[in-house]
C-alpha cells in the first residue's frame, strides 16, 4: 500500500510475547536488539535505521522502547560499515495536529538552524520528508485499510489532521558502534 517493493526482506512482522502492543509497558532493549540481530543479519547492505525519538511521537511506551533497542543493537553488534540511526522528531500536540500548516513551522525552524550541517560519515544531521497530495492519500489509505485493527474513533482525527502524514523530520543520533 505504501509502495514498498515486494521482496523477502522488504518488510518483516515480528510476533513476540515479550513485545506486547501496550500503552503501559516498555519493551526491554536487549529483546529488541536480539530481534534486530536475527532480522537484520541477512541484510548486511542496510546502513541506516529509522525509529522514534525519546518521546515516541505520542509518548507510546513501545515507540520509546524502540530507540533504546536500536541504540543497543548498534552498540553491541559489529557492522561491516557505519550504521546510521535517525529518529523521527516528536512535536507539541498543537503542531502534531496542524497537518499541512506545521510544514511552515518546520521549514522556518530548519531555516533558522540551517548551520547544523553534516554528521559522521558525511550523513546529514537532519533529513526532511514532505509528502505531496498523492503520497498523503496513500498514507491515509494505508492506515485505514492496512491497519484496520488500529482503527478507533480517535484515529480518524489523526488521519485527517496529523502533520506526520504531510511532513516528517529526522535527526541523526550520535551512537558509537562496535567496529
Amino acid at each position: 500500500m505504501l509502495g514498498i517493493p515486494s521482496s523477502p526482506h522488504a518488510v518483516t512482522c515480528v510476533e513476540n510475547i515479550d513485545l506486547p502492543d501496550s500503552m503501559s509497558k516498555l519493551w526491554p532493549a536487549p529483546i529488541i536488539s536480539s530481534v534486530m540481530i536475527k532480522t537484520l543479519s541477512s541484510t548486511p547492505e542496510i546502513n541506516t535505521l529509522i525509529t522514534f525519538d525519546e518521546s515516541g511521537v505520542s509518548y507510546h511506551p513501545n515507540h520509546i522502547s524502540l530507540l533504546e533497542g536500536a541504540r543497543e543493537y548498534i552498540r553491541s553488534v559489529p557492522h561491516p560499515h557505519p550504521l546510521l540511526l535517525y529518529t523521527l522528531s516528536s512535536v507539541s500536540l498543537p503542531r502534531k495536529y496542524a497537518s499541512i500548516f506545521d510544514g511552515i513551522t518546520t521549514l522556518l525552524q530548519r531555516w533558522m538552524v540551517r548551520g547544523e550541517g553534516w554528521g559522521g560519515e558525511g550523513a546529514p544531521n537532519n533529513v526532511l520528508f514532505v509528502n505531496g497530495w498523492d503520497e498523503y492519500r496513500r498514507a491515509q489509505n494505508a492506515m485505514v485499510h492496512g491497519h484496520e485493527s488500529q482503527m478507533r474513533w480517535f484515529r480518524w482525527g489523526w488521519i485527517v489532521l496529523s502533520r506526520y502524514l504531510v511532513i516528517n523530520d529526522l535527526k541523526l543520533e550520535d551512537v558509537v558502534a562496535t567496529k
